[in-house]
């Protein structure tokens, strides 16, 4: 499992500057056109929680923290 985090709608300096004072240590992509997710995802709010498999199929959205691990066993189950 891999976080992906997209940074929409701030300066490029405060973003940065965020993710070191949080220690997000994982990927982090700055879109300020809101292009990227938008158009391939049909993300309406943020923050949003999005589930993708290794294919980039999206396998749960909107879900909460604790959904997490049930819909990733169910999706391994399916392409096992």
């Amino acid at each position: 499992v891999e976080v992906f985090a997209i940074a929409l709608d701030t300066e490029d300096a405060e973003w940065k500057d965020f993710i070191a004072r949080n220690d997000m240590d994982w990927i982090n992509v700055f879109d300020p056109t809101n292009r990227s997710i938008y158009g391939k995802y049909w993300v309406d709010i943020t923050p949003e929680l999005y589930l993708l498999n290794p294919g980039r199929k999206i396998i749960g959205k909107n879900l909460k923290v604790y959904q997490v691990p049930e819909v990733i066993r169910r999706d391994k189950i399916k392409r096992d």
